[in-house]
């Protein structure tokens, strides 16, 4: 693999900028999709019956998924009860619990065309509990 530039050829360009194996996958179906660190790959919805939704699982004993986050669009009311679909870009945080450990991953959306946008996790945080 080269260092260059690379073309992608996906609507959704997925990288994991963390330290540790991250799973993810459209949210409502059963899909499972390992990333390795510091690496990308292009994406595209697994299903157009489900909502256009990721969610994220840490490769890691407890295999808990986050609450799922939407990537290209969301629908927001406009006031007069009229829906409208307009772009999403910016950062959110999302976290996972267990009984023995905690962990959170902030997820950065970017659109960099009107076709194309760009979904990275970073700064994963992982608390390990004593008991």
């Amino acid at each position: 693999v080269s260092s260059g530039p690379h073309l992608v050829f996906s609507h959704i360009i997925v990288c994991n900028n963390t330290a540790s194996t991250i799973r993810f996958g459209q949210a409502g179906t059963g899909e499972n999709i390992m990333l390795n660190s510091r690496q990308m790959c292009g994406y595209s919805w697994i299903s157009q019956a489900c909502p256009e939704l990721l969610h994220l699982c840490l490769d890691a004993p407890s295999w808990k998924w986050t609450e799922p986050f939407p990537v290209s669009s969301s629908t927001s009311s406009r006031g007069d009860g009229a829906a409208s679909s307009r772009r999403t870009p910016g950062s959110i945080v999302r976290s996972v619990v267990t009984q023995d450990q905690s962990w959170a991953v902030i997820v950065r959306v970017k659109h960099l065309s009107g076709q194309q946008t760009q979904v990275c996790w970073s700064c994963l945080s992982l608390l390990l509990w004593s008991l």
